[in-house]
């Protein structure tokens, strides 16, 4: 009888756990890393790089390359408060890029498996220009692609990318390894981009 409980015991187990879905991934919090504001006036700025335990890979790697200031506005961005913060003044056009795992410079490949996940998530504070969001998740040079106009809103809000609304570019790409991440926030003249970023991660 006690051999047979135990064997019962260890079927549920089993099975209760066989469901249990991944832990969340976080990308980044922007807890680790401050960095004070950089101001970008033409072209590409400099390449800032953060190190922290809570950010995919260790390391983040920021950018932004303006490519028309009328009104000499910028763009400028930090990293503070537990935020990314982003800013463009109207006439300001141009992208701050943001990067985890292996690039140029010789970053480590993140080498993620993605495949237990279903969405990327990033959650704004409020309130936040309208802006374009793009995504790149790279396996070599293969990659998958999301784009989409992230709307004006007052307060907080959470965007959701589903991994299948991703679009492959390559025959190589694979979500069990996933070497680097690129999320770009573009500002437009006519609004330019004001922002924060509290979090990044996968569910």
């Amino acid at each position: 009888m006690k051999t047979q409980i135990k064997l019962l015991i260890v079927l549920v187990m089993s099975i209760t756990c066989s469901g249990v879905q991944a832990q969340n991934l976080v990308v980044d919090d922007f807890n680790d890393g401050m960095l004070s504001t950089v101001n970008v006036q033409s072209g590409e700025g400099a390449i800032n790089y953060q190190n922290g335990r809570n950010i995919l890979g260790n390391k983040r790697r920021l950018q932004a390359k303006v490519r028309s200031n009328e009104l000499d506005h910028g763009i400028q961005y930090s990293v503070m408060n537990d935020h990314l913060g982003i800013s463009a003044g109207y006439g300001a056009r141009g992208t701050l890029f943001l990067s985890y795992g292996k690039d140029k410079s010789g970053n480590a490949a993140l080498n993620s498996n993605l495949s237990e996940y279903q969405s990327l998530n990033i959650q704004l504070s409020g309130p936040n220009t309208s802006n374009g969001l793009y995504v790149a998740l790279f396996t070599g040079t293969s990659r998958s692609v999301y784009k989409q106009t992230v709307k004006e809103k007052e307060g907080s809000q959470k965007v959701s990318i589903p991994l299948e609304a991703f679009k492959k570019v390559g025959e190589n790409f694979s979500w069990e390894d996933v070497d680097s991440i690129r999320i770009q926030f573009d500002a437009r003249n006519t609004t330019g981009c004001n922002m924060a970023i509290d979090k990044i991660w996968f569910e």
